[in-house]
């Protein structure tokens, strides 16, 4: 992702976003789907 200079700047000098998100959780991709084992090598 990139973010140009003078967005940067901005977040810098305090700058701020909101953002509002409508509708309902899923949480489908954040789901363990498998319990954490051994890193095979």
């Amino acid at each position: 992702m990139y973010l140009s200079h003078n967005l940067i700047e901005a977040v810098q000098l305090g700058a701020l976003a909101h953002v509002v998100v409508d509708g309902d959780w899923d949480d489908d991709l954040m789901a363990q789907v498998q319990a954490p084992g051994p890193i095979p090598v």
